[in-house]
């Protein structure tokens, strides 16, 4: 049944809970559906999947561990999973010997394995090929994120800090949100032109504008200036009346 599972999908547990991965190896169970807790779908031609995690790392599930389902580095049969669907949108996810990705009430601190396919062995999976969060790949190969104060700055990878979700407005600007729900702000009489704010006005509301094909953009500001991305990473973002300098790849 691996042919039915999208490519970008969260799985919801019977609780209502959401299954997450942190930047290490945990697992955990979370109230919430952002960044950390959509999994890439790998197929593979046994009809198996691997389930990617937004840093690329993959679920592992080992029986005869201390915990038993993290996440790891490589993608072997431990990282594998037969699927079976249960319903329009129910599936339950089978490892390699013969165990199932388990969230029963006593899961507080991730998933556990199950013997047999029943109710905590089943999980909605939601679509989230079309989730509204991208990463903003500079012209020098870097990524802008958002720190959890208002500073924003450029990395050289792309984790769940480096994840922002797009916005639409019915003037077809958009507001552009950080992993903490604060909103990308410029200002460009301000000594920090380009930051993150609690709120969204004006200067929070960005026109998108295709460049060169592909998923390149500018992101241009309420004063007709272009996000633009420094050379050197410790600077951060700076505001430019020139399109050409300011061009980012949104990649998921």
């Amino acid at each position: 049944m691996a042919e039915h599972l999208p490519k970008r999908i969260s799985l919801k547990t019977h609780h209502g809970t959401y299954v997450g991965a942190l930047e290490s190896e945990q697992v955990r169970l979370v109230p919430h559906c952002k960044g950390w807790e959509i999994f890439e779908v790998e197929k593979h031609d046994d009809h198996r999947v691997a389930l990617k995690t937004f840093n690329g790392k993959f679920l592992s599930a080992r029986d005869k561990e201390s915990v038993p389902v993290k996440a790891v580095d490589h993608c072997r049969d431990w990282e594998l999973f037969k699927v079976h669907q249960v319903g329009p949108d129910q599936f339950a996810f089978q490892a390699s010997f013969g165990t199932f990705l388990n969230a029963n009430e006593h899961a507080e601190k991730g998933l556990a394995l199950g013997p047999a396919l029943k109710a905590w062995e089943t999980f909605t999976v939601v679509n989230q090929e079309n989730y509204g969060k991208v990463y903003l790949k500079s012209s020098h190969s870097t990524f802008v994120g958002a720190l959890e104060t208002e500073q924003v700055r450029l990395v050289p990878h792309n984790k769940g800090w480096e994840l922002f979700e797009f916005e639409r407005k019915d003037d077809g600007r958009y507001a552009i949100k950080t992993f903490k729900g604060m909103y990308l702000s410029a200002r460009d009489k301000e000594p920090v032109a380009v930051k993150a704010v609690p709120q969204c006005r004006d200067w929070e509301l960005f026109k998108v504008i295709p460049q060169h094909g592909g998923h390149k953009f500018s992101i241009l500001s309420h004063h007709g200036t272009y996000l633009a991305a420094h050379g050197s990473a410790d600077k951060g973002l700076y505001l430019t009346s020139h399109n050409g300098d300011a061009i980012f790849e949104f990649t998921h």
